[in-house]
């Protein structure tokens, strides 16, 4: 059983935190984040101006008590059609196959419906990231399909996985994925 979680919106101070995770190669083998380095001024700056807390993206922090694990985003976000983008991240290895995952995507797919009255939520999971397309299928997102070669990474082409979740089944099913993200 994982301890209970807090969310918090993300702050001037987290930049150094944001700034060791997503220059981590571990920690975001699994993402898009890494492209390419990110320096403590330039997170800072996005941060001040608000990149976290935008039309167009929300972030939010992860903590277990005061411990800040992980983050999650909501970014292109599509008001006119209703629907988002989402991605996680937990930054703290130690929290890594713990089912704090499972936790963070059902915290911002219910900020999406709930909160932001979209329609449509989706995630990408990355070839290389099989971790990530099992977390997503256990929390009961639809499998969309396969959007081939479409992120290089490294030395190659990746094809990533399209998981998405519509409003009304957020709505007929909000019981059993809250206990199936284990919240």
């Amino acid at each position: 059983m994982t301890e209970p979680m807090i969310y918090r919106a993300i702050e001037p101070v987290d930049a150094a935190l944001l700034c060791q995770w997503f220059n981590d190669d571990k920690v975001n083998f699994g993402s898009n984040m890494k492209i390419y380095p990110h320096s403590i001024e330039q997170i800072r700056g996005d941060i001040s101006k608000g990149a976290y807390r935008s039309s167009s993206r929300i972030g939010i922090l992860a903590l277990v008590g005061e411990l800040p694990i992980g983050l999650g985003t909501i970014y292109s976000i599509d008001r006119l059609n209703g629907k988002a983008e989402v991605g996680i991240v937990i930054g703290n290895t130690d929290y890594w196959n713990k089912g704090y995952a499972s936790k963070i995507v059902y915290e911002l797919v219910r900020i999406c419906f709930e909160g932001m009255g979209l329609n449509r939520v989706y995630f990408n999971a990355y070839e290389y990231n099989r971790a990530s397309t099992l977390l997503l299928s256990m929390v009961g997102l639809t499998f969309e399909g396969v959007i081939r070669e479409s992120f290089y990474r490294g030395d190659r082409f990746w094809d990533k996985s399209l998981f998405s979740i519509l409003s009304h089944e957020w709505r007929e099913r909000k019981e059993e994925l809250r206990l199936l993200a284990g919240v």
